[in-house]
């Protein structure tokens, strides 16, 4: 037995089919409905208690999310937000002796010379943050203006206010995961402590943001626990309901509910970015122990271990077949196989992810794996027809070549 030979084929067709899933998913964003599709089953399968659950004050953290509603009425829906009416709701949030307020907005100036509101919304920023931990976000900037920014940052940075990483991990703006670094926004909530202000003593800001963003993608992934998701979130339609809530010793995230540019998809349907980074919170104090990356690889890989002994013997059956008709026949039984495994890979995928976090979606590696075979199988006709073959050689190449790229 040649084991040279079938260890090196099994590596090209890995490859090969590495390619394809990559050049499909990562770049065509051609199986997104199927990524949907697994996301909507999981959504589904969860109880109406639990789905439709309103905020209970049971969380160590909530999401003060400004609605539609709240963002017409009292910004006229216009960005950045008026410095003045964010002075009254954030006044009116610190009223309630909060633990800690996270801001997911930009509250920058807007011009080198500071209004009065927003010198008056700064001035309390930091007066305030001796008795409530205040972190905002380190990342929206204006080239146009950066230098009046950085000249603002270090003037927050000599007062008690954290400044922090707000970027979310997401796959075609799915979001399962997020990157433990410590500048994260949700990590220095939890530890109150940042190391960036400290950064911009000796670099720029353009230095230390793209920095953070290297050392952020460089972290290891850890699985969000999205179960207090569903009732930790406040919709703010107008400034007097806050009152309606106790924020006392609680940590508040402040974001926008408004827009169509910050919204990620997760198992518990489409969610805004403030949202996401409040169930980041709840992930560090509440991690998910039984989820597991190797769980999910070895499922997907078994599943198409099985799909690929089905497809092997039907083609196997198809080259041996003596009537046109029984090839037909053989051809539809690799199409409905196909879409049986299909079908079946995301039934079953609600019920891993609930019982043990693991995300099963091996459609891309079955579509590739299908396409593979399909090619493999047809070799003996490429003998005969040499610009055929040259042409299939040609195409498997560049998918191996893809393969290797998508590992880089």
């Amino acid at each position: 037995m040649n084991y040279f030979k079938i260890v090196k084929n099994s590596i090209f067709s890995f490859l090969f089919v590495s390619g394809i899933v990559f050049l499909l998913d990562n770049k065509l964003n051609l199986l997104e409905i199927i990524h949907s599709a697994t996301l909507r089953n999981i959504y589904n399968s969860i109880d109406k208690e639990t789905k439709n659950k309103v905020y209970n004050n049971n969380s160590d953290s909530l999401t003060l999310l400004i609605t539609n509603e709240f963002y017409e009425k009292e910004f006229n829906s216009t960005s950045p937000l008026n410095k003045e009416k964010l002075y009254n709701l954030i006044k009116n949030i610190t009223k309630q002796k909060p633990k800690a307020i996270i801001i997911d907005f930009s509250i920058s100036p807007n011009s080198l010379q500071q209004t009065k509101n927003e010198i008056e919304l700064y001035k309390y920023l930091k007066e305030i943050s001796k008795e409530i931990n205040i972190v905002l976000p380190f990342a929206f900037f204006s080239n146009s203006n950066l230098k009046n920014q950085e000249k603002w940052i270090k003037d927050i940075c000599k007062s008690n206010i954290k400044l922090a990483i707000p970027f979310i991990t997401s796959e075609i703006g799915l979001v399962l995961k997020y990157n433990n670094f410590q500048n994260h926004i949700s990590r220095v909530a939890y530890t109150q402590n940042s190391s960036i202000c400290k950064s911009l003593k000796t670099k720029s800001i353009s230095e230390v943001l793209t920095n953070n963003k290297k050392l952020f993608t460089n972290q290891k992934e850890i699985p969000v626990n999205y179960s207090k998701i569903t009732h930790s979130t406040i919709y703010l339609n107008s400034m007097s309901e806050i009152k309606r809530y106790d924020l006392s010793n609680k940590t508040v995230f402040l974001g926008g509910g408004y827009g169509f540019t910050d919204i990620y998809k997760t198992p518990y349907s489409e969610r805004f970015g403030v949202e996401i980074l409040n169930a980041i919170y709840y992930s560090i104090t509440h991690p998910i122990e039984y989820a597991n990356l190797l769980n999910t690889s070895i499922i997907d890989i078994l599943n198409g271990l099985l799909f690929g002994f089905f497809i092997s013997f039907i083609l196997r059956k198809k080259s041996i077949a003596k009537t046109q008709n029984m090839n037909t026949i053989y051809n539809l039984s690799l199409i409905i196989i196909l879409f049986l495994f299909i079908i079946i890979s995301l039934s079953i995928s609600s019920i891993f992810f609930h019982k043990f976090f693991v995300w099963i979606n091996p459609v891309p590696i079955i579509l590739g794996m299908f396409i593979d075979l399909v090619i493999n199988s047809e070799k003996k006709d490429f003998n005969d027809s040499f610009k055929t073959a040259w042409f299939a050689y040609f195409l498997r190449s560049c998918f191996i070549i893809l393969g290797l790229y998508s590992f880089f």
